[in-house]
């Protein structure tokens, strides 16, 4: 799909810029013209893009945006980005299976970490007045510290989660300018990495827990 593009977007540096985006308006004029370097980008600038045409609102020349061109992906693939943005005032996630399965997850390990905390402060604090040797103390002092830090990736997961399933407001993000909306897709696919990576690891905490009531043997690692 690279019949819209202009002379210039069709030579550029394939290696740093595999994708490209054309919107134009319906008397065939180019109103944005952008190159990207990962298909996330593009992906939320096509739907950017889909957003201005299904409002339909003409620019200050009176052009009506009516059209989008991508070059570096199947045309399919782009017909199914703008299928799937939401209409205006929806949210753009759904309630999936999968965010279920997350949220569990998130509350078994959250719930063991309680139990845990409360068990070595209890532990610690009956050292202390009984004047229990060190060996005692430094033992559940290290549990408490491990739960607090396995605690503190459990957090940060769930808040990158949160930074993920935020609803998006598709208009508005067609109104900024595209530099804009570039540097808004690059924070969307650093927190995907982020949540790749802290997914993993809170697998494993939860795995240490496997033997209790609740843990999902689909959260194996």
């Amino acid at each position: 799909m690279n019949g819209g593009f202009t002379e210039d977007t069709r030579r550029r540096d394939r290696g740093r810029w595999p994708y490209a985006h054309l919107l134009s308006a319906t008397d065939g004029a180019v109103l944005i013209e952008t190159v990207h370097g990962d298909e996330h980008s593009l992906r939320m600038e096509v739907m950017a893009s889909s957003a201005r045409i299904a409002e339909g609102e003409p620019n200050k020349r009176g052009q009506v945006p009516g059209r989008i061109d991508v070059d570096g992906i199947p045309e399919e693939t782009c017909r199914r980005w703008i299928a799937a943005r939401p209409a205006r005032g929806e949210s753009a996630v759904s309630d999936e299976p999968a965010q279920t399965l997350e949220a569990r997850l998130i509350a078994f390990l959250a719930a063991r970490l309680d139990e845990t905390q409360k068990l070595a402060q209890a532990y610690l604090d009956h050292a202390v007045a009984r004047k229990r040797p060190g060996p005692e103390r430094w033992a559940n002092q290290t549990l408490l510290r491990a739960a607090e830090a396995d605690r503190a990736i459990l957090d940060l997961y769930a808040r990158t989660l949160a930074i993920l399933r935020a609803p998006v407001d598709w208009q508005a993000l067609a109104a900024e300018k595209p530099v804009i909306r570039e540097m808004r897709a690059r924070d969307y696919l650093d927190a995907e990495r982020e949540a790749c990576v802290l997914r993993l690891a809170v697998l494993h905490l939860a795995a240490v827990y496997s033997d209790y009531p609740g843990y999902d043997p689909g959260w194996k690692p």
